[in-house]
């Protein structure tokens, strides 16, 4: 999704949460391209919710095959003319704000920052992996490590976990972190509070950029 005027435009890449449908953040996608930002929008591969519906059963395993999806579309988004590959920043929701945590470490060095809208780190508590034993899921200690600028939204609906509680591991973790807490959005931040979502997002962007980072 493309704003208008000529790029290259700064980007941001978009990780769906757990089973989202494509196109799930669209109207996020649009509220980005009226600030000028470009946004990719993809489709994990094994995304798509399976019938009857259940969670994955070797949840490591699923999400380190998100964190491969998303390195390969870090990759094309090189090759996109529009695309300012100095400037592309990863915005996550739910289980996608996991994997871009992992991604955003990883990769540090060619991402801008990180957008996470209540990552699901509780989740590296329960990741079983079918085939490899040994990988470590500490997502805190990772992210120790993770030295771009990062923002974490939630909202006062989100959890059941008190909002002024909720990341605090996580905000301990992170060298550049900020928090911003929604009133009266819950977990999916639908309508009114996505357009909260970027607009949060934005300002902390454009404060970035005037400090450097």
């Amino acid at each position: 999704t493309y704003p208008e005027g000529e790029g290259p435009f700064k980007t941001i890449i978009i990780s769906n949460g757990l089973y989202a449908y494509f196109g799930r953040y669209a109207d996020k996608a649009q509220r980005y391209t009226t600030y000028g930002y470009a946004v990719i929008e993809f489709q994990f591969q094994n995304g798509t919710a399976p019938s009857p519906y259940h969670d994955p059963d070797y949840l490591g395993d699923f999400i380190y095959e998100q964190v491969l999806d998303l390195y390969a579309v870090l990759d094309g988004a090189k090759k996109v003319p529009e695309v300012d590959i100095e400037n592309i920043y990863l915005f996550g929701h739910s289980m996608g704000g996991l994997v871009a945590s992992y991604v955003g470490t990883m990769r540090q060095t060619e991402i801008k920052g990180l957008i996470l809208n209540d990552p699901s780190y509780y989740a590296v508590k329960i990741m079983k992996f079918k085939e490899e034993k040994t990988i470590r899921t500490d997502i805190y200690p990772l992210i120790s490590r993770c030295y771009i600028p990062v923002v974490i939204i939630s909202g006062t609906k989100a959890s059941c976990v008190p909002p002024s509680k909720q990341f605090d591991q996580a905000r301990a973790s992170l060298p550049y972190s900020e928090y911003y807490v929604i009133e009266g959005a819950t977990h999916t931040f639908n309508g009114e509070y996505g357009d909260q979502v970027v607009d949060i997002s934005v300002e902390r962007i454009q404060r970035w950029e005037k400090e450097g980072r």
